[in-house]
């Protein structure tokens, strides 16, 4: 009679049950490592490859090689592949190029060391942090002061 000749119907079913159902828990849970380290693994090289997209146009927009990519440096480029890929991975519409240049140099710098273009190009491709955030609301509620000022001194 075998095994199950030895035990009643439903604690056979069970015992059947159970190794089936432990069975499929350990595959999904063997699955959900390989899932884990692959997604891990995409996520690294993707990082890596927008690191060295960021070198490479940092490259060609420093035509003189000085160091710092001025303004009509970065705007003499925008036709190029790099550049039109930069602008619309960022959504950055080319005639709004000068003002996302003005914006991370600063409004009376009229170039952009390396290193901070480069920085600011991959904290675009990034979530923003809660420190990005605050550092907004800290620069709306200087926004607000000076025009609570400029109220005031007109009254």
């Amino acid at each position: 009679h075998g095994i199950f000749g030895r035990v009643s119907g439903a604690l056979g079913c069970t015992f059947v049950f159970f190794v089936f159902f432990f069975t499929i828990v350990i595959m999904h849970i063997v699955a959900g490592f390989f899932v884990d380290n692959t997604i891990k693994q995409g996520l690294a090289l993707e990082e890596r490859m927008r690191e060295a997209m960021a070198q490479r146009l940092c490259m060609q927009l420093d035509r003189n090689n000085s160091g710092a990519i001025s303004l009509e440096e970065f705007t003499s480029q925008q036709h190029t592949a790099d550049m039109q890929g930069f602008l619309k991975a960022n959504e950055i519409d080319p005639s709004e190029a000068e003002t996302f240049f003005e914006l991370i140099a600063g409004r009376d710098r009229r170039s952009i060391q390396m290193t901070d273009f480069h920085d600011a190009y991959m904290r675009l491709q990034r979530d923003p942090k809660r420190v990005d955030l605050l550092v907004l609301q800290l620069g709306m509620v200087e926004i607000m002061e000076t025009v609570g000022e400029i109220h005031e001194s007109m009254m």
